[in-house]
């Protein structure tokens, strides 16, 4: 049928309300078919395209229509309202199909390309359509406003598979309002063309989150759940004033080609987002031409395993222009890790970029090769926790916040490429690292972070070249030093490690809160070499010592230290 088109197929003669009105009730209806000659053209109509709408109006299908084109489906004809609307309670209808000949063409109408609204109209599914483009998916033919917009309580609709969104006038998909819960979003290219090799822009967001929905859904754990969001005018994801979304975004590509090796950057960033809870895992997030990712007034984030600056191996340069992930006015209680890959981004792999960023943990991940530093603290973030210092030594130490978490890389620069383990800083912010060396870390240099108690992570430290465990002089430390006691707290025995860098006299003794010495353990001239010593916590006429805290103090040539220990009894 030519719904709205004269007998041409290719001029308006619109009817006064919707090309087709289906309500109250009305169930199991087609639309449309999978061949040609099904086809419906459903174009130019003063009101929406398709209406479907009302209690119990449940499991239509329309599919293989050209709505809102004319005849060849490659020229505007649109309705003045929406190509399809689905509101007033109606559920489980299905706009396109899982088949390439099932697919709609929804484009240039007046509005939204589809629109799902209103409490309980809850199930409906758009899958296969080419929404804002025309009929072979090259061209742009965009709906005026989104190309597919869910509002208003609306729960558990799903946008995919294999829906192409693109060349629409405002957001690809905008989800809105609070109520709007459980939408999945899965297996769609939006702002591509059909080939998914070029674009064609959404006029702002591909994807817009906005006012409170909850438990959105986008992408998921296969190949076919992946949504490649690319090209668009201003972000790829933007979640918008969402002040407890519990929005899981996994398995995207973002600001790629659907192979993830080209670049077709969304011109802002590749996501943007506001609000509280949220995961984001195993994206790509590469060659946007902001940053790969933008958090501002957000907390209770977990970003881990995902690529940002590389393409989808994981390895070759595809960086964003800006930053990798830049966190700002009031971010807080974000875990970046573990597992991400922040590399090859044109300004720092990870900012923050002022003191009302806090709580950002940094934790396991692979940066490097960034423009400028892997990780940046600003104007106070991160409550201007210390950076660590890695001193000259065998094995590696420095300092650090006390009582702070210290993460061990190796990198060819002063990031940190290759995440290699951890130790602890004690309560003085000394801590030692020791590693039997492996032949790929040979020519690398070393670089440590350091998370203190609260969960803020610092900078890199200086670097420091590593020796390989074949260059260096057996048994022979370049300095003095003293480890903390393991265990600690501890009943009944403990041990200290400490080293000795030249010949000298050594003495270690433990003291009560009073001064008193309770036990010397060590006492006498000592070689260079590295030692442990164990105390099973007594004093020096072998009774058991009470529980409480103790000191033991190191002297050897002029290196001196003091540190606390805990019996338990």
């Amino acid at each position: 049928n030519y719904i709205g088109a004269d007998c041409t197929g290719m001029i308006k003669l619109g009817n006064i309300m919707s090309g087709i009105d289906i309500h109250a009730g009305a169930r199991g209806n087609r639309i449309g078919g999978p061949t040609a000659g099904e086809r419906n053209i459903i174009s130019g109509n003063e009101g929406d395209g398709v209406a479907i709408s009302g209690e119990g109006t449940d499991g239509n299908r329309v599919l293989g229509n050209y709505i809102g084109t004319d005849v060849t489906g490659d020229a505007p004809l649109g309705n003045v309202m929406n190509g399809v609307a689905v509101y007033g309670r109606a559920k489980a209808n299905l706009i396109g199909g899982y088949s390439p000949n099932e697919s709609n063409v929804i484009s240039a109408n007046g509005s939204y390309g589809v629109i799902i609204e209103h409490d309980d109209t809850n199930k409906n599914r758009v899958a296969g359509n080419l929404i804002g483009t025309n009929q072979d998916g090259t061209v742009a033919l965009g709906n005026a406003r989104d190309g597919v917009f869910i509002t208003n309580r609306g729960l558990s609709n799903q946008v995919g598979p294999n829906n192409i969104i693109s060349g629409n006038k405002e957001n690809g998909i905008r989800i809105q309002n609070q109520g709007t819960d459980s939408t999945i979003i899965r297996g769609n290219w939006i702002g591509l063309d059909i080939t998914g090799q070029d674009t064609l822009p959404n006029g702002r967001d591909g994807l817009k989150i906005e006012f409170f929905p909850r438990h959105t859904v986008i992408g998921g754990p296969t190949v076919a759940d992946r949504n490649v969001i690319a090209g668009n005018t201003f972000n790829g994801i933007r979640i918008y004033f969402d002040s407890t979304g519990y929005t899981h975004c996994i398995n995207n590509y973002i600001g790629t080609d659907t192979s993830g090796t080209r670049a077709l950057g969304n011109k802002k960033s590749g996501i943007e987002v506001s609000g509280v809870h949220y995961l984001f895992q195993n994206n790509l997030i590469s060659a946007n031409q902001q940053n790969g990712m933008l958090i501002k007034n957000a907390k209770d984030i977990l970003v881990k395993e995902n690529k940002i600056g590389v393409k989808a191996d994981g390895m070759q340069a595809l960086g964003n222009l800006m930053t990798g992930i830049r966190i700002e006015e009031n971010g807080r209680d974000v875990i970046i890790g573990p597992e991400n890959h922040i590399c090859y981004n044109g300004w720092d792999g990870i900012e923050l970029v002022d003191s009302t960023t806090a709580k950002i943990t940094i934790t396991q991940n692979t940066i490097a090769g960034n423009g400028y530093k892997g990780i940046r603290l600003s104007n106070g973030a991160n409550n201007r926790i210390t950076t660590p210092v890695i001193l000259a030594g065998d094995p590696i130490y420095g300092t650090a916040p006390p009582d702070s978490r210290i993460e061990i890389f190796a990198d060819s620069s002063d990031q940190g490429r290759y995440y290699l383990g951890e130790t602890m800083a004690d309560a003085s912010g000394e801590w030692i690292w020791a590693t039997t060396g492996s032949p790929y870390l040979r020519g690398l240099y070393i670089t440590v972070t350091a998370t203190d108690l609260q969960g803020n992570t610092s900078e890199f430290s200086n670097k420091v070249v590593f020796t390989d465990v074949a260059d260096r002089e057996p048994d022979v430390p370049s300095t003095y030093f003293i480890a903390q006691n393991r265990p600690n707290p501890f009943n009944p025995e403990t041990e200290i490690d400490y080293q000795v860098a030249a010949a000298c006299h050594v003495s270690l003794k433990i003291y009560n809160m009073l001064g008193q010495v309770v036990r010397t353990l060590v006492q006498g001239e000592k070689p260079a070499g590295f030692y442990t010593v164990i105390w099973d916590g007594r004093d020096e006429v072998g009774h058991g010592v009470a529980g409480g805290v103790y000191f033991y103090r190191f002297e050897a040539a002029d290196f001196v230290r003091i540190r606390k220990m805990v019996v338990i009894r």
